[in-house]
């Protein structure tokens, strides 16, 4: 009979390295992610983990961005944008229509992050791209390239053993609980809204977004390179 793994829960307060997320809301912080990706880039070629959280809207018309998150396995940082607009109405109305409503705030958020979304420089690790490169083209105007989706390369190595459209095997919680017999609790996935503030464990849930796809990208690189099964 197959054994079942156990899963382990993933436990943030032990884990190794250390969660260390900045969590950014003003120029300052943006200074800071700026840096990192400097030394992405130099240090480690330019591979990231990125990720973003919306509003829990069925209608893709009225959806948002809420946050913004970069990170690798060492630092992690998470881009509040209503910190950058008035409040959450401003940040919803600045919203949708390829950009054309942005307010400075937003804007200078952009003049930081488009320079590694919209080149070949960095590499976007993450689950579900095609998600982030909607969102981005309709909310925020930007046509970001350059990916490894974890979600893609995993359907490439299961092409003709498991079928594409069973979606939830190339999830990111089914993919870590294949790869690393780790519990993703997903209980915060919607509750991402314009208005509320976010709450430490909201903060920590979008830093972790940027952190699993890294470890997924590693065990994918293996198979594909011909060293384990």
């Amino acid at each position: 009979m197959l054994e079942i793994p156990t899963l382990t829960p993933v436990v943030v307060s032990t884990m190794n390295p250390p969660l260390k997320v900045t969590r950014v809301t003003d120029p300052a912080g943006l200074e800071l992610l700026k840096d990192f990706f400097a030394r992405v880039k130099k240090e480690q070629g330019g591979v990231i983990g990125w990720d973003i959280e919306t509003s829990p809207l069925r209608d893709f018309y009225y959806r948002r961005i809420r946050t913004i998150q970069f990170g690798n396995l060492v630092e992690q940082y998470v881009i509040d944008l209503r910190e950058f607009c008035q409040d959450g109405d401003e940040l919803f109305k600045a919203q949708g229509n390829y950009g054309k409503n942005l307010t400075p705030g937003l804007k200078k958020v952009i003049e930081v992050i488009e320079p590694v979304l919209c080149s070949k420089d960095w590499l976007k690790v993450g689950v579900n791209l095609g998600f982030e490169y909607l969102n981005f083209y309709w909310n925020l105007g930007l046509r970001t390239w350059h990916y490894w989706c974890c979600a893609i390369v995993e359907k490439c190595i299961y092409a003709g053993a498991s079928p594409l459209k069973r979606y939830a095997t190339f999830s990111m919680s089914e993919m870590m609980e294949r790869y690393f017999q780790l519990h993703i609790d997903k209980q915060y996935q919607e509750s991402f809204t314009m208005d509320a503030d976010l709450s430490d464990d909201q903060i920590a849930y979008a830093a972790l977004d940027t952190r699993f796809p890294l470890a997924i990208r590693m065990a994918q690189m293996r198979i594909l390179k011909g060293e384990t099964y």
